[in-house]
């Protein structure tokens, strides 16, 4: 694979009319799976000077990309219209700035390493590992690994979802035969049709979150905790220096508390799915 070969990739891309930002990302796959071929020195076996002017590389324009929003009624709508499993995982990525894949790794008890992923009381969530096609992997990024405070009327809500639940196959808090949710399934099932029911255009599970970054900067949550909240990564030595305020829980919880959801949350009947079998106690996280 070269650069000609390359080109003839992108010419493929831009007929089947691919987003700039996608054909990159494939294009960067692709030189990074390249460079991984080496010998038994370390040295690269393909060595390339890749000419991106050749291969008619688009160059992404931030302000010309489509990132959708929605609003704190079209949140409760959304939520208010899906099965409760699946509301209770917007309002966790509405509320808790949570990725799709984090918030399908919650596991109700804690691994066996002794490491948990939500405590007992529902009001802090630890995101440790992620779910990638239904297999547990680490984190995004190094900064994707952090707590996140739970609001009261959120974590009242995933306290009333478990007592319902049966984990007897598994501890996944969203889970579908012993596994957590497919995301392409949650979004095919669930969320792009209730988009196409309130007259929007199809989007992914990112609007939840540039939901919550926006209602952190509304209320003017500390630069730093809002980083920490939405998993970002540090940008001075400043920001290093100020680490120790993410340790201090009583100083998060007030914010935690003082903000909230940004949203309502529907009756607590829209947020429970209660079993026929009564679900098993709960280990200790």
């Amino acid at each position: 694979m070269g650069n000609a070969q390359a080109k003839k990739l992108i010419d493929a891309m831009r007929t089947a009319k691919r987003s700039d930002k996608t054909i990159v990302e494939y294009v960067c796959i692709m030189k990074s799976i390249v460079a991984s071929a080496v010998d038994s020195e370390g040295e690269q076996l393909f060595p390339r000077q890749w000419n991106h002017d050749f291969m008619r590389l688009p160059i992404v324009e931030k302000t010309k990309q489509r990132r959708p929003k929605i609003t704190n009624r079209e949140v409760e709508t959304i939520i208010t219209e899906a099965k409760p499993k699946h509301g209770l995982m917007y309002a966790l990525m509405a509320g808790c700035s949570l990725r799709i894949g984090e918030v399908t790794a919650i596991r109700v008890e804690a691994y066996s390493d002794g490491h948990s992923t939500i405590s007992l009381d529902c009001q802090t969530i630890y995101v440790r590992k992620s779910v990638r096609r239904r297999v547990e992997q680490d984190p995004k990024t190094v900064n994707a690994v952090r707590d996140i405070d739970v609001a009261p009327e959120l974590a009242n809500a995933i306290k009333r979802y478990i007592a319902g639940q049966d984990f007897t196959r598994s501890t996944y808090l969203f889970q579908t035969r012993g596994k957590p949710l497919p995301h392409r399934n949650v979004l095919r099932d669930s969320l792009h049709p209730i988009l196409k029911k309130m007259g929007r255009q199809k989007c992914g599970f990112h609007i939840f979150r540039r939901f919550r970054a926006s209602w952190l900067r509304k209320n003017r949550v500390p630069w730093d905790l809002e980083k920490m909240w939405m998993g970002h990564a540090h940008k001075d030595l400043t920001d290093q220096y100020a680490e120790q305020l993410r340790e201090d829980v009583e100083y998060r919880r007030k914010w935690c508390d003082k903000i909230g959801l940004g949203f309502n949350l529907p009756n607590h009947s829209q947020l429970s799915q209660p079993k026929h079998k009564p679900a098993a106690p709960r280990k200790a996280a």
